[in-house]
């Protein structure tokens, strides 16, 4: 569900692009990350100084932070659940392939649906709301061995969902995943929640990065200058 128009941006140097004209350093980052320096620093994460970040927009996202800290990894590659296999599918697919707006709108589009905005998911038929409700079902299916890794290696004070996923649907989502993560014997489980900034943490998130580069200095953020 990407236009086709959107890969001329993959080969875009946009520090070369933007930097004879703009006089100020250049900063550029992923969606999941943006989000989660955004929730780190105007959302849950005053209160949760460690959590994981997922971020369901037209793909699905991850980001890590421990004590109110964004953290990359070795090659800045953190975070990518959307790569995990999705084993409640068993057909080489990835958790990406289900828990993502563009999952959803297919399988909409497939019973015949119109898709529309993520608002207007909302509000819908019977049988509109049918496909809904199932993808929940599976996405939470889907989410749950790869939140049993966050829980067991990482062990956050809260998992928390944001993104471009209407509320209601965060919330369902929320609801089903602490349902299925209930009872698992795990050393410690993180509470699932709705975050806090979840509409807007990547434009909060990117809107902040400079500011923080001058402010509130990091390794986290200083490695993404672009000059």
């Amino acid at each position: 569900h990407r236009p086709t128009e959107y890969d001329a941006w993959d080969a875009i140097d946009l520090g070369a692009l933007l930097g004879e004209v703009l006089p100020w350093p250049l900063h550029a980052d992923n969606d999941a990350a943006s989000a989660a320096l955004g929730e780190v620093h105007l959302g849950d994460g005053i209160a949760l100084p460690s959590f994981f970040y997922l971020l369901i927009s037209a793909g699905l996202g991850g980001g890590l932070a421990i004590d109110r800290s964004y953290v990359r990894g070795a090659d800045s590659r953190g975070g990518e659940i959307w790569a995990m296999p999705d084993p409640e599918r068993g057909d080489g697919a990835n958790v990406q392939d289900t828990v993502s707006l563009s999952a959803l709108y297919a399988r909409l589009e497939a019973e015949g649906h119109d898709v529309g905005a993520p608002d207007a998911l909302l509000g819908s038929s019977p049988d509109r709301v049918a496909v809904i409700l199932n993808w929940l079902d599976d996405a939470a299916d889907a989410l749950v061995q790869p939140l049993i890794a966050v829980n067991c290696l990482i062990n956050p004070a809260a998992i928390l969902i944001g993104g471009r996923l209407p509320g209601k649907l965060v919330d369902g989502l929320v609801e089903r995943l602490n349902a299925r993560m209930t009872g698992l014997q795990l050393p410690a489980v993180a509470p699932v929640r709705r975050a806090g900034a979840a509409d807007d943490a990547s434009a909060i998130g990117a809107a902040i990065i400079p500011f923080l580069d001058h402010i509130l200095p990091s390794e986290s953020i200083l490695m993404q200058a672009g000059r």
